[in-house]
């Protein structure tokens, strides 16, 4: 993993869960992370639906302090239906965790004035040295093995959700109401 040391703020659009992780982890690199995420308030909770991997429950146990074994529910097996309505029992020993309950541990993990809801991102511009321009977007390319996954030859273009680039980390939002 190549570390780009000037980079010191990160703008992330989308506080789901997937925005929320990114944000924990950078957050603990020492980065200065904001987020900014459509929706306005809390999310109801989604029920225990979800298998806790053991991947989540390292980063959260890790990175937010939160013993996973406290909020998900142990399962010893499974129910299917089959087509004609009979039910199908399988062993499967495993621990399943709530949406929310994931959603809490990270967005609890941040700094309020970090987490901006209900706040459309309405542009992005990205900065080239000291002159503005409009972000703009690039033909995707084929990843070589030694290029960042998301295809760029710049280190510091992150991916972005969608597939589509934000340019600099410097990158100025611009919100609105859409």
């Amino acid at each position: 993993m190549t570390i780009v040391a000037d980079i010191k703020t990160v703008g992330i659009v989308g506080g789901s869960l997937g925005g929320l992780f990114q944000a924990v982890a950078l957050t603990e690199l020492g980065l200065d992370v904001t987020v900014w995420e459509r929706s306005a308030g809390r999310p109801d909770d989604r029920g225990a639906g979800i298998v806790l991997q053991p991947g989540v429950a390292w980063f959260l146990s890790m990175f937010c302090g939160v013993d996973p074994d406290r909020i998900s529910v142990p399962v010893t097996h499974r129910q299917f239906f089959t087509r004609d309505g009979h039910s199908h029992h399988t062993l499967m020993r495993q621990r399943m965790i709530s949406w929310g309950a994931i959603y809490t541990s990270l967005r609890d993990h941040l700094d309020v004035a970090r987490y901006h809801d209900g706040q459309h991102v309405t542009a992005l511009t990205s900065w080239s040295g000291r002159t503005r321009r409009p972000a703009r977007r690039r033909r995707p390319q084929t990843p070589s093995p030694s290029s960042p996954p998301w295809g760029s030859s710049h280190p510091w273009t992150p991916p972005c959700r969608r597939g589509r680039r934000t340019g600099s980390p410097k990158a100025p939002l611009s919100t609105g109401t859409a």
